[in-house]
């Protein structure tokens, strides 16, 4: 996981919505709120200002997030399109290592997976599968692609896993 993806888990709410806009709306409604209460015209002006400013960034940073929720939406939907017709067994997980999508060649050699771990997944193909996933979850950490070709009493798996 990037620093970046570390810093961006962290400033989110238990709904999964970003605190950074839901700050700076809240500031913005705090300096209406201290605009009206100012005696000095001057002070409020400058309060009204901040405001203003406040919901500005919050607008921006709103939509900033969801062009980006957007084009993260796409690549998946690309990746889901390009593996459907795979014959080699593919999963799709999320950033914790769960399945959330695989296509027909999976499910025919491991059935429906979906909500599972990946290493629960391959356990019955490899004997020790938590390790392989690990390993290849910390390569993903470095690079975009992580590759390892396993030897099991049953012959070589070579497993592939991308970074999207």
């Amino acid at each position: 996981m990037s620093r970046e993806a570390e810093v961006s888990g962290r400033l989110l709410t238990d709904a999964g919505m970003p605190v950074q806009p839901i700050v700076l709306v809240a500031l913005g409604v705090l300096g209406v709120l201290l605009g009206l209460f100012l005696p000095v015209d001057g002070w409020r002006l400058v309060a009204v200002s901040v405001a203003a400013g406040c919901f500005s960034a919050g607008i921006l940073v709103s939509a900033r997030g969801l062009v980006r929720a957007r084009r993260v939406g796409r690549q998946a939907r690309t990746a889901l399109d390009l593996m459907a017709h795979d014959p080699a067994p593919s999963f799709c997980t999320e950033p914790g290592g769960t399945i959330v999508a695989s296509n027909e060649a999976a499910t025919r050699r491991f059935g429906n997976r979906h909500g599972q771990p990946m290493a629960r997944a391959i356990s019955g193909l490899l004997p020790n599968s938590a390790a392989v996933v690990f390993r290849h979850e910390t390569a993903l950490a470095r690079r975009h692609v992580a590759t390892e070709t396993v030897v099991t009493p049953r012959g070589a798996v070579k497993l592939t896993a991308y970074r999207l």
